[in-house]
């Protein structure tokens, strides 16, 4: 089973090109971790921090039971990955799956404008040059950083298969 991690920014096209990806690959599940707090649940959670950890547990309980699933071969979740994520997914899938990282990294600009459906609000945009600065979106844990800028949700999924099929081929 492989766990792929769709990282980077806010607005970076995470959710976007999971979703995308899910759909071309077989037997594969698609987490939309935004989804995993109800409305009432993330009213209930004022501070972001504590909502952000919220939403990660709810990811670990879900990573965990779908790891028994016999009838799945890729689980893909999209939000960006921190240094204390990564270290609990790889105990979560350790000696039961292959955890793979791969990080949207468009240029920040793009990231603070309103593409497709969001809309990118002043805190937003403040929120987006806070992740740049940390690091988001050349998380160093990450298999592969993918600069997606110039290139539409499509071609980016296009460019992720080919790296997953560098990994099947270093694993035969």
């Amino acid at each position: 089973m492989l766990i792929l991690n769709i990282g980077g920014s806010i607005n970076a096209g995470k959710s976007t090109v999971s979703k995308l990806l899910s759909e071309k690959l077989s037997n594969c599940i698609f987490i939309e971790v935004d989804n995993l707090l109800t409305k009432e649940e993330r009213n209930a959670i004022p501070d972001l921090k504590s909502r952000i950890n919220a939403y990660l547990e709810k990811l670990y309980d879900k990573l965990t039971l779908l790891l028994n699933k016999k009838n799945i071969d890729v689980i893909i979740f999209a939000c960006p990955m921190t240094k204390q994520c990564y270290e609990n997914i790889k105990k979560i899938t350790k000696g039961k799956a292959l955890f793979k990282i791969i990080t949207l990294n468009p240029d920040i600009s793009i990231c603070q404008t309103n593409r497709g459906s969001r809309e990118i609000t002043e805190s937003k945009r403040l929120r987006i040059l806070k992740m740049y600065k940390k690091g988001i979106n050349k998380f160093k844990n990450s298999d592969l950083i993918l600069d997606n800028t110039y290139q539409t949700p499509k071609e980016t999924v296009n460019t992720i298969i080919k790296f997953l099929k560098t990994l099947n081929n270093s694993e035969e």
